[in-house]
């Protein structure tokens, strides 16, 4: 979201960080998921996986406060709404209409304090959490409606079922991912961009990370009393997985970790770019403010053969692509999109203020 101000460097270059960590996840799991080898790239995987985007709704919500025009954030939501669901069609791990929601649901809270948006924050954690034991004998059950040997909803545009995703147990669903935006807005209100704030939120976000380490790991060790079939069948209420650091789904010791590292990366790096700026610097920054037109991009840029590489019938025997190298081939082509994304800015920029998607944007939505 832009700024109805300067513009802040480290935003910026923060948002193309997050873009292109969020297009090697989904490399990763379109081309590799579950691959553990090579190991560093498996460990990189897992770090941005639910990371990337967590950033991405956190500087969502910085932006919502820095605009503070509720007229244009409604009418831009509404258009990615209409852009997220028509792009549901090519892309199934979306998040624009979820980031519809996100806009929402924020113009709702923009004149609130930040107290009031961390405590919305810590709610919305809540009722996440409660309802993924209390709804599990119901039809809103956190498993229902996915396939999870191809990880697809399978009832994403039937009514309960879209219902049931939005809300609930989508990819980025309203509880919880709505801390994110709400603890972007608080952070947005303290005005993070001076020093002192920054200085205490890296710190917080350090910290944070540090005590759902910890908590994670001792939570995890609890036995799982329950009968075996519903250890297999309902395995999101394993105690190593909901009080896990994974995504899905999305536990409070997830969150309280996602949300401290991109507090912690985001307060870094307005540090290291306060009153700094070069070419390049610039020329990243330019890339975050098209973050919009990069998100759509990168589908197209590394998914154009998936169906080709994970189909061990298009390969003679004993050719075919190992998970170790389709994980080796998702980095690489994360990496190479992150270049284009800049050689494009740059060349762009010489022309134009806003990137593709952002011009069209703003041009109907203000």
């Amino acid at each position: 979201m832009e700024a109805s101000t300067k513009r802040v460097l480290g935003f910026d270059i923060t948002r193309f960080i997050a873009v292109i960590a969020m297009a090697f996840v989904n490399y990763q799991i379109s081309l590799a998921y579950g691959a553990t080898e090579p190991p560093g790239l498996a460990l990189l995987a897992n770090l941005f996986q639910g990371r990337a985007s967590a950033l991405f709704v956190i500087l969502a919500g910085v932006g919502l406060t820095m605009l503070n025009d509720r007229r244009i954030i409604l009418n831009r939501a509404i258009f990615l709404l209409v852009v997220g669901y028509a792009w549901q069609w090519i892309w199934p791990g979306d998040i624009l209409h979820f980031y519809g929601f996100y806009l929402l649901a924020g113009a709702a809270v923009l004149n609130c304090r930040a107290s009031t948006l961390l405590g919305l924050a810590l709610a919305t954690i809540t009722a996440a959490t409660i309802c993924i034991f209390a709804l599990t004998q119901t039809l809103m059950s956190w498993g229902a409606g996915w396939d999870w040997s191809s990880l697809s909803y399978t009832e994403f545009w039937q009514p309960l079922g879209q219902l049931r995703n939005i809300i609930f147990n989508g990819w980025h669903p309203l509880l919880p991912w709505l801390a994110f935006l709400f603890l972007g807005m608080a952070l947005g209100k303290i005005q993070i961009t001076k020093p002192r704030q920054r200085r205490i939120a890296f710190l917080v976000g350090v910290a944070s990370c540090g005590i759902a380490w910890a908590l994670s790991s001792a939570l995890s060790q609890m036995e799982d009393t329950r009968r075996l079939l519903l250890q297999l069948n309902q395995w999101w209420l394993a105690p190593n997985t909901i009080w896990g650091l994974g995504s899905l789904p999305a536990g409070p010791l997830y969150i309280l970790s996602a949300a401290g590292s991109s507090v912690a990366l985001l307060a870094l790096i307005l540090e290291l770019t306060d009153r700094r700026t070069n070419r390049f610097l610039s020329t990243l920054a330019t890339a975050g403010q098209y973050a919009l037109t990069f998100y759509i991009a990168h589908i197209f840029f590394g998914l154009y053969d998936i169906e080709v590489l994970t189909d061990a019938s298009q390969f003679p025997v004993g050719e075919a692509p190992t998970a170790s190298e389709l994980l080796t081939l998702s980095a690489t082509r994360a990496v190479w999109f992150g270049l284009a994304a800049i050689a494009f800015s740059w060349l762009w920029s010489k022309r134009f203020r806003k990137g593709p998607l952002e011009w069209l944007m703003r041009r109907i939505t203000g």
